[in-house]
């Protein structure tokens, strides 16, 4: 009996040649059917099933290896943080001098305490979109999916907790 905050959610099957995924020119395609489930509803029981089910996700990958890197991705490597300081100190005509040096100082402050951690910090395969949007729960509050792997990738487990 579907209730009518029920939603219908994809998942993949396998197809004739016992694949989840087949290529249509240079696209990955998954063949799927159908499952129901509730959105988040802001609930208690969703959101700790929620943390139980990421922390789960994580330890079940941590000796998982990549197997194929995302095409894009909303992790933020130190590369790309540091494109984004060189843009901010090309801005220097936008921006006030004073504002340039706060953020260099700050840029510096969090990437110095982020560099002696980092090798300190559990690196699983992560999610890299968890959210509440990217899951479905059964009516007791469990969560009964989970969806876009877009952003899979293998990083800092800290990194899908701190986006969550």
């Amino acid at each position: 009996q579907l209730k009518s905050n029920d939603v219908p959610v994809l998942l993949p099957i396998k197809n004739t040649n016992g694949e989840y995924l087949c290529k249509l020119g240079t696209k990955h395609v998954q063949v799927t059917k159908f499952i129901y489930g509730q959105p988040f509803l802001y609930d208690k029981k969703q959101t700790l099933s929620s943390g139980r089910t990421l922390r789960k996700f994580h330890e079940v990958l941590v000796g998982t290896e990549e197997l194929v890197k995302p095409s894009a991705s909303i992790y933020p490597t130190s590369s790309v943080i540091s494109e984004c300081v060189t843009k901010i100190i090309n801005m220097r005509d936008e921006i006030s001098p004073d504002k340039v040096q706060q953020i260099l100082e700050l840029y510096d402050k969090i990437v110095g305490k982020w560099e002696s951690r980092n090798t300190e910090l559990p690196n699983t395969i992560i999610h890299g979109d968890w959210n509440q949007r990217n899951q479905l729960f059964s009516r007791e509050g469990e969560v009964s999916c989970i969806m876009d792997f877009d952003f899979l990738t293998r990083a800092e487990r800290i990194f899908d907790i701190a986006y969550a």
